[in-house]
């Protein structure tokens, strides 16, 4: 069950850092270094949702 509040976390964290990427994009331009930064940091969130369902997923087995 832990591991399930652990990846909802994750989600709203995603969610959120999805809408500052599109506002420092609108802002900065595609290609300011503010929007890279924001984008990589949205990619590990999204690789730590993915570790987090491929955990669950190997402990149910």
């Amino acid at each position: 069950m832990e591991r399930v509040k652990e990846g909802e976390k994750i989600l709203k964290e995603i969610s959120e850092h999805k809408r500052k990427l599109v506002r420092i994009a609108a802002d900065k331009g595609l290609h300011s270094s503010e929007t890279i930064r924001c984008s990589q940091e949205l990619d590990e969130l999204i690789n730590s949702f993915y570790r987090c369902l491929h955990t669950n997923y190997e402990n149910s087995r």
